[in-house]
């Protein structure tokens, strides 16, 4: 009996370990860069849902293509903070993350077409709801649940020593001048290059 509790013992001393080791207090300064991470995450999910639902918009009211033109937001967020980093898969930039695909797809058969939610005379095909969409997205319940989510696996894969984790919050050059947008001469607004066109 004894030896049954010496054991029982031990085995739950070993997982307090494993446990207080996978969610273990970190630094300031990495707890700072994964906030960060988070943000540039729930941004990118954001876009997704914005993206969606304007192609949605074209699709059902059969907006001429000649008209189109391209949000490259996505681009950005995708090169500069780091999706392919941190949530890629080996080399073939493909972004694994369940959780977040899970809550972008349920988002993305909201519908926020504003002839519902408006009275027009006759159906209005040149106006769309999806920055509100994406709004409401990054608000809700859904997010706030996924960022808690995000925070205890990233602090999880940061103390397991996930080297591509690691790498990325180690280099300072990925938290540096992370406006989007900056200003010139207090005037001309003016955006900073994508990375993909350009060398570091």
């Amino acid at each position: 009996m004894k030896k049954i509790i010496f054991i029982s013992l031990i085995i739950f001393l070993a997982n307090s370990c494993l446990v207080n080791k996978n969610n273990s207090r970190i630094d300031i300064e990495t707890e700072r860069k994964i906030n960060l991470i988070i943000n540039d995450r729930k941004i990118y999910l954001s876009n997704l849902v914005y993206d969606s639902e304007i192609d949605l918009i074209k699709r059902k009211y059969n907006i001429s293509k000649e008209i189109n033109f391209s949000d490259v937001s996505l681009v950005k967020i995708e090169e500069d903070f780091g999706m392919y980093s941190i949530f890629g898969e080996n080399d073939n930039r493909q972004i694994v993350d369940s959780l977040g695909d899970k809550i972008v797809n349920k988002w993305k058969k909201l519908n926020y077409d504003p002839n519902y939610y408006f009275h027009y005379d006759k159906i209005v095909s040149n106006i769309h709801l999806s920055f509100l969409k994406m709004m409401d997205f990054y608000n809700s319940d859904d997010m706030k649940n996924y960022e808690d989510s995000l925070r205890i696996s990233l602090v999880k894969r940061y103390n397991l020593n996930d080297s591509s984790l690691r790498e990325y919050i180690n280099d300072e050059y990925n938290f540096k001048n992370r406006q989007i947008w900056k200003y010139q001469n207090d005037s001309i607004l003016t955006l900073k290059p994508i990375e993909i066109l350009k060398n570091r």
